[in-house]
């Protein structure tokens, strides 16, 4: 990442007349490097949170909720039918058709 810092420091000097050793364009370059880094923190951009990320992670929670509920409502509907059959919820389970199958 550097070189392009070095690169772009360098034609800038040269646009304007400015001559440079190559260890001023290595200076120079570095500095902008770390004042790039810093920009976000020195703006305060990097602590504004991104709007696609919070709604991503709403959706996740959203999801997990909608998860949770659906398999406590499969594990009432088994109870409700080992009952209903006179067995234990452990010796029954769903198939991928939606049957009730015996251990």
């Amino acid at each position: 990442m550097i070189e392009y810092w070095r690169e772009a420091v360098s034609e800038s000097l040269e646009s304007v007349g400015v001559e440079a050793t190559v260890t001023q364009i290595n200076e120079i370059a570095k500095d902008i490097k770390i004042s790039v880094d810093c920009m976000g923190m020195a703006t305060g951009e990097e602590f504004i949170p991104n709007p696609a990320d919070t709604e991503i992670e709403q959706l996740k929670k959203e999801i997990q909720t909608e998860k949770e509920m659906a398999e406590r409502k499969l594990s009432l509907v088994v109870k409700r039918y080992a009952r209903s059959r006179g067995l234990e919820e452990n010796d029954i389970y769903i198939n991928r058709e939606g049957d009730f199958c015996r251990m």
